[in-house]
């Protein structure tokens, strides 16, 4: 089929994930010759990838499909990812079409064929189009009679079955390619490594979405690596549904295999190898030491790409977290100091009703082991406040850990009911305005957490990753800012402080944009932004 006059808009919801494989659909769509256009344009295929993570996602979810579907009624209307299949789970596809307006569903191990579903469905669209016209053209010859016969009919219900080629599944065996991705800047890129989660926290319908969790081929994920080095990016964050059990899915010899050449291959960035083996050798002959030494070794070869100078990680789990992994994680030189450790209550008797197997010792330990090994680390996290059951006193432990591990930013929702999961039949249902006001409390013990940590670095040097971004910063505090000579290009330190310098023109934005540079941060142009020279 002819696609080259035919347009594509996608809308990615949810996480860095989703996000990944947006854009991953999105290169697979206009290899297949769409031309792809924003989403607020009028295009002949709508792509929503959607989430599920909470009722409000799935609402979005809905409220996008349907906007899709106004926007051009004649357009196919494609769902693909967790909310599909999460609603697939107890409902047929021909309610979820009903409720939303998709034309044609793809689930999450389905993303890498949607090139393909896209133009079978246009195809088959179009085959039942030329026989409804060939009927009606048989209708006005015979007089309003139908004269087709049962062959027509036949392959009339064989295009409506191949329409509707949904396949529900619960699990998936394996890691599915989807190619390349294909990021809108040159900036930084995600790096998908994993999929699926075997947590089973007991709010979350996730891995029910998305499967067991299973691994990229490190192989693959290098491959990835080294083409997005060749396309000009400098940083790499590594993504997944659960980044620390990546490798875990591996058979117990093929581990000690990657234990041994994750020593072999540091050799190659050590100061001495001396020095090396001296580590190693105590490592190694730890046959009960829980370090995913999988993870590291990829983290070790995505570092010895020329070309890629950052490598940062997605959201963690403290279980990662062993005093031989920080170790070995800081003298991979390229790593951010930036890490996003999940803890979601600072209650152990909410954590436990969570289902998260770690009580706030383990993750105060976590990041004190992150904070032993790297210099002031950036801290972030996320945490549900109003969780089935959680008193005032349970979120007042929360809001005291907070205080006391003294985060640089916090993520915070208000806890969802999600059908399905066992949290659902859990007791004490926490109000709605409760929970709002938990949220905003946080969110007040966060900012002012997060401008101290900002306050901590100036005078201190940077590595900032300059941005696309050539503007003012109309809230400034500075009132040189609303001068002709005010603009600024803006990036990311390496601790993921959003960062400005002063340019003169147009020009001097265009040089810095995708290059890192050195500066020393002098003060605030606001609560979010910092100044370097």
């Amino acid at each position: 089929m002819n696609t080259n006059n035919m347009t594509a808009a996608l809308k990615n919801l949810g996480c860095k994930v989703n996000e990944y494989e947006t854009k991953a659909m999105e290169k697979r769509l206009s290899e297949a010759g769409f031309t792809i256009v924003p989403f607020s344009d009028k295009a002949d295929v709508y792509v929503i990838n959607t989430c599920t993570v909470t009722a409000v996602a799935d609402q979005k979810s809905r409220q996008m499909l349907r906007r899709a579907k106004r926007e051009n009624p004649d357009a196919v209307i494609v769902c693909a990812g967790c909310f599909a299949e999460t609603f697939l789970a107890e409902n047929d596809e021909e309610k979820l079409k009903e409720e939303t307006g998709a034309d044609l569903i793809i689930l999450n191990d389905e993303k890498g064929k949607i090139d393909e579903k896209v133009i079978s469905f246009l195809e088959s669209r179009k085959q039942i189009s030329n026989t409804d016209e060939a009927v009606q053209d048989s209708k006005d010859l015979n007089e309003g009679e139908a004269a087709f016969d049962g062959k027509n009919a036949d392959n009339i219900s064989s295009v409506e079955n191949n329409e509707m080629d949904i396949r529900h599944r619960d699990t998936a065996a394996t890691f599915e390619e989807l190619g390349f991705s294909e990021p809108s800047d040159r900036t930084r890129s995600f790096l998908k490594i994993q999929d699926g989660c075997d947590h089973f926290c007991s709010y979350c319908l996730i891995p029910f979405a998305r499967g067991k969790s299973r691994s990229r081929s490190m192989e693959a994920s290098v491959k990835e690596a080294e083409h997005l080095a060749e396309e000009g990016f400098s940083e790499i964050v590594i993504t997944g549904v659960d980044v620390a059990a990546y490798g875990r899915d591996s058979d117990q010899d093929n581990q000690e295999k990657i234990r041994i050449n994750y020593f072999s291959e540091k050799k190659k960035i050590s100061k001495t190898d001396q020095q090396l083996l001296s580590t190693g050798s105590t490592l190694t002959e730890d046959k009960q030491d829980n370090t995913n030494y999988y993870l590291l070794l990829l983290v070790l070869r995505i570092s010895l790409i020329q070309g890629i100078r950052r490598i940062r990680f997605g959201s963690l789990d403290p279980d990662l977290i062993t005093e031989d992994f920080v170790k070995e994680l800081s003298e991979i030189p390229k790593i951010c100091p930036h890490f996003h450790l999940s803890l979601q209550s600072g209650s152990d008797a909410v954590l436990k009703r969570m289902n998260r197997h770690y009580t706030k010792e383990d993750y105060r330990k976590a990041v004190e082991l992150l904070r032993k090994y790297f210099d002031d680390p950036a801290i972030t996290t996320d945490i549900i406040s109003g969780f089935q059951g959680e008193t005032d006193s349970e979120f007042e432990e929360t809001c005291d850990f907070v205080k006391k591990i003294n985060f640089y930013e916090v993520h915070n929702f208000p806890y969802s009911i999600r059908k399905g999961t066992r949290a659902e039949s859990l007791p004490g249902r926490v109000k709605n305005v409760i929970k709002d006001n938990r949220v905003n409390k946080l969110i007040d013990i966060s900012k002012k957490q997060a401008v101290e940590y900002r306050r901590r670095h100036i005078g201190k040097e940077v590595s900032v990753l300059f941005e696309s971004d050539f503007h003012r910063i109309a809230d400034a505090d500075k009132e040189d800012f609303i001068d002709a000579t005010g603009f600024y290009v803006t990036g990311l330190s390496e601790e993921y402080i959003r960062c400005a310098v002063k340019v003169k023109n147009e020009e001097e934005a265009d040089a810095l944009k995708h290059t890192i540079r050195e500066g020393r941060i002098i003060g605030f142009l606001t609560d979010e932004i910092m100044e370097i020279v």
